[in-house]
């Protein structure tokens, strides 16, 4: 059960970003290189915070939540940075199970 909620917020960030990228109302890209990276970035960070947050509802007590949020959101952070890595999701799984015990 330890890679549980961490597999789930990075579920709820990929549908997030399905979602977004199926909108047709608004235009999807900017002009200038600069800008599409960023918004790019932006928009990837903005579906990791929905998907954390998505996440961390599960977690009964509410104390646990903003805790497991913030180690949650440092987690997909570093999974976009570096990619899916065993080491890096047992050093995070390690982190919650420390702090708000078995998830």
């Amino acid at each position: 059960m330890s890679l549980q909620l961490i597999d789930h917020a990075l579920q709820y960030a990929r549908e997030a970003r399905t979602e977004l990228e199926q909108q047709t109302g608004w235009i999807n890209e900017p002009l200038f290189p600069e800008a599409k990276r960023s918004t790019l970035y932006l928009r990837i960070r903005e579906n990791c915070n929905r998907g954390c947050r998505k996440a961390v509802k599960t977690i009964p007590e509410n104390w646990k939540r903003s805790i497991a949020y913030s180690i949650l959101m440092q987690a997909t952070y570093d999974i976009f940075h570096y990619g899916y890595k065993q080491k890096l999701i047992e050093h995070y799984n390690k982190r919650l199970d420390e702090i708000i015990g078995t998830h």
